[in-house]
């Protein structure tokens, strides 16, 4: 509701900001079930396949784990554009601080996943972090789903569908089936 007044989308920028400036940009639970979903995810895919982050939100979330195993072309997909530099770089934070359980849980070498975080947080701007990273970003409708037909192998998303008005949620799906 803030953002739809004159001015409210900057100060619900503004809010978001000084809520999450001394915060990880992430909880703990929520990493840990990104990386299940990813672990999961490695079971069901070969690698070149592509992955979806639907409602990739504010911190590019599974797209980040997704990137991170190395294997996948990804796609993060919203609506609206939320993510902002900073959030991802405190997430890449809380990522750095659970290389080895990422690593052990994967069942994938230590060393390109350090590699690979040193580098993105290297990166001065969203858009060489999301090149560095191999991330397509994509923002748009999601009753019209810029991705083709048949482009992904597997999806995650994280409380999304709460927030799809519920006249759209049979097109997301639909669109969501088409792409898989």
């Amino acid at each position: 509701l803030l953002e739809r007044l004159p001015g409210g989308q900057r100060a619900y920028h503004r809010l978001a900001e000084l809520s999450q400036a001394k915060k990880r940009g992430y909880e703990l639970p929520l990493l840990r079930a990104g990386i299940e979903t990813v672990r999961r995810s490695l079971t069901h895919t070969e690698p070149g396949d592509g992955v979806l982050d639907l409602g990739t939100g504010w911190y590019f979330k599974d797209a980040l784990l997704y990137a991170l195993t190395g294997r996948y072309e990804v796609v993060a997909f919203d609506v609206r554009d939320l993510a902002r530099m900073s959030y991802v770089q405190n997430y890449l934070s809380l990522l750095t601080d659970h290389t080895e359980e990422i690593s052990n849980a994967w069942q994938l070498p230590l060393e390109p996943i350090r590699e690979r975080l040193n580098d993105w947080r290297q990166c001065g701007s969203l858009q060489a972090l999301l090149k560095a990273a191999r991330i397509e970003r994509v923002i748009g409708p999601a009753e019209r789903m810029p991705i083709r037909d048949d482009a992904l192998s597997f999806a995650s998303s994280y409380c999304v569908f709460p927030h799809v008005p519920p006249a759209l949620l049979k097109e997301e799906l639909s669109e969501l089936y088409r792409a898989l």
